[in-house]
């Protein structure tokens, strides 16, 4: 993960500009656990880097964390 924003934080490094991910996510289809995995550790790296982000997307839309009815997937998830 690290390797793929590797170009983001060599920007936060060069230019001490703040940076934010605006869109985010695992797939719906994807294993629930994976997508928690994922979730937990792409978070925890831009928490740790101080980038702002964005999940893509709240509801439905194949990456949702609630279903159409607004119904919460995953707790854990959030």
């Amino acid at each position: 993960m690290l390797e793929d924003i590797q170009l983001a934080l060599d920007f936060i490094t060069t230019t001490d500009q703040v940076v934010y991910c605006g869109e985010y996510d695992v797939i719906e289809c994807a294993p629930m656990q994976t997508r928690i995995n994922w979730t937990r550790d792409f978070v925890s790296i831009l928490r740790e880097y101080t980038i702002g982000r964005a999940a893509w997307s709240y509801k439905g839309m194949n990456f949702g964390l609630v279903d159409q009815t607004g119904k919460v997937v995953s707790a854990e998830l959030i």
